[in-house]
């Protein structure tokens, strides 16, 4: 059980290069409390691209009204990274690995407990279970969100660390 748990967070930080090394960047044009996205090409984490030109935005935002003169006071351009795509990214790569690793656990484990690949599966089956909250219940109230996943997938490994059997004892080796 210890080297499938290895070969799982091995997968898991692959999962974390590969999301970080691909994140999503909006150009943003701020003038005082407003503000105007356009997007730019995914870039990694540590090397992001370069804020996009005033052009860019006049093209897009042309017949937006309230969109500010190039020469405007306080006008401001920047690159950001787009923080829930990013988490949405890893939740899309995560979901997979902990629904196979846990189901493999849970075929072969026989006696031995392993804490991380119990919680990895109830993680993932908490994502199953928010996608099918979200297409029967919140697609209707327009509640979905890459936070309201996040909850979820922690609502999983809550019910995951509730559900593991802590009075039986945890064997180690293969």
């Amino acid at each position: 059980m210890p080297a499938f748990r290895n070969i799982f967070l091995i997968i898991c930080l692959i999962c974390i290069i590969i999301v970080v090394s691909t994140a999503h960047w909006n150009g943003l044009l701020m003038k005082g409390n407003t503000g105007w996205l356009v997007g730019l090409p995914r870039s990694p984490i540590w090397a992001p691209p370069s804020a996009p030109s005033y052009s860019r935005f006049a093209n897009t935002f042309s017949e937006s009204p309230n969109f500010p003169l190039e020469n405007a006071p306080g006008l401001t351009i920047v690159a950001v990274m787009d923080r829930e795509a990013l988490a949405l990214d890893l939740l899309l790569y995560l979901w997979p690995v902990t629904l196979v690793c846990g189901l493999l656990y849970f075929i072969y484990r026989g006696e031995r407990r392993d804490l991380v690949l119990h919680l990895a599966f109830f993680g993932g089956l908490g994502l199953v279970v928010g996608c099918l909250l979200f297409l029967v219940v919140w697609q209707g109230l327009i509640l979905w969100s890459p936070g309201f996943s996040w909850c979820v997938f922690m609502l999983g490994i809550l019910i995951g660390g509730v559900s593991f059997p802590w009075n039986k004892p945890m064997l180690t080796g293969t």
